[in-house]
């Protein structure tokens, strides 16, 4: 019992002496890194890129295998997938009737879309292996995140899609689009960048060269009617009509 004991002893003896050991060297290696200059690193935080303009991105949260089940690598495997579509106005003017373009490339087929219909008044089940151009519905317009005083109910729109593929080329276990981009006019879009493993994402800029001369939809441009009535004024009082 006694050589029972002492086993017992050594034992956690041994293991509170290996606890201080790493201990004493993770503080060792925290003391040198403050020596040379270098703070322990912190935690990457996730931080959403700048973009003085609208934000898309395209997450893809599901895919898998349809039956028939081929072999593996088969390029007529069908798949049913799920994805995400997200716009964000960050800029400073709203944009009105939406419309953002998605480039297909493996003969996918849109089974529905939320808060969104096809801009060629195409209806669901549709083929859009070509690429597809998505417009808001019921709502239309997405305001700016300024003007809504960051109520992003009013500044960003959602659209979750569920449909099929065929032939993912099985590099990737998130088969994206080509690209996205936002088809209304008066936007330049980047070309898509990875976000994170499962989204692409893009930037459309507002261009400078619009702004100057164009005015919001809803306010009438007065001026050449303005003149058009002194014109007629004055012929009316020179004739002596």
């Amino acid at each position: 019992m006694a050589g029972m004991s002492l086993i017992r002893w050594l034992w956690r003896a041994t293991n509170l002496y290996a606890i201080l050991l790493v201990a004493m060297v993770g503080t060792h290696l925290e003391v040198l890194q403050a020596v040379n200059g270098q703070a322990p690193a912190p935690s990457p935080a996730a931080t959403f890129p700048n973009c003085q303009g609208v934000v898309l991105t395209y997450n893809v949260s599901y895919i898998a295998k349809e039956p028939p089940i081929l072999s593996a690598g088969n390029p007529l495997q069908d798949y049913s997938f799920a994805a995400t579509a997200f716009i964000l106005n960050e800029g400073s003017k709203t944009l009105y009737d939406w419309e953002m373009g998605i480039q297909f490339n493996h003969s996918e087929t849109l089974k529905n879309a939320s808060s969104a219909v096809l801009a060629n008044g195409t209806s669901f089940p549709a083929p859009v292996g070509n690429g597809a151009i998505l417009t808001g519905y019921p709502a239309r317009n997405i305001s700016t995140v300024i003007s809504t005083a960051g109520d992003l109910s009013q500044s960003q729109v959602l659209v979750n899609l569920v449909g099929t593929e065929i032939g993912s080329d099985g590099k990737t276990s998130y088969p994206f689009p080509l690209s996205i981009n936002l088809t209304n006019s008066g936007y330049t879009c980047s070309n898509p960048s990875s976000y994170t493993v499962s989204s692409i994402r893009v930037c459309c800029a507002e261009n400078a060269t619009l702004s100057s001369n164009s005015c919001e939809r809803g306010q009438w441009v007065l001026i050449p009617v303005l003149g058009t009535l002194i014109n007629v004024l004055y012929l009316f009082i020179v004739g002596g009509f």
